[in-house]
């Protein structure tokens, strides 16, 4: 569902929506109908996961704010740059000869 909230939904209404037709808990009752894993192996993988986030949002957290100039690298792969890059502003003017 694309809106979140209950302005014109009625919270019963996101509860079924949410049960029937969330893809991630339709993909868990395949793997467990299929017997390719159990409702524990797919609670452990959750939790493997939860908390690989939660490390990258620390070590994210931790590290310093990127420099300005930072936003222009790595945006094309080498060889497919443009010869330039236009800005809303000279300043913001990039080239990718640097």
């Amino acid at each position: 569902m694309s809106d979140p909230g209950t302005t014109y939904r009625t919270r019963e209404e996101i509860q079924r929506m949410r049960s029937t037709q969330d893809p991630i808990k339709g993909l868990q009752k395949y793997l467990e109908d299929w017997g390719v894993a159990s409702e524990e192996d797919l609670k452990a993988i959750d939790k493997e996961a939860k908390a690989e986030v939660d490390k990258a949002v620390e070590e994210a957290k931790e590290s310093p704010e990127p420099d300005l100039k930072d936003l222009w690298t790595d945006i094309y792969f080498k060889g497919t740059e443009p010869p330039y890059m236009r800005g809303r502003e000279r300043e913001e003017v990039s080239t990718h000869s640097l």
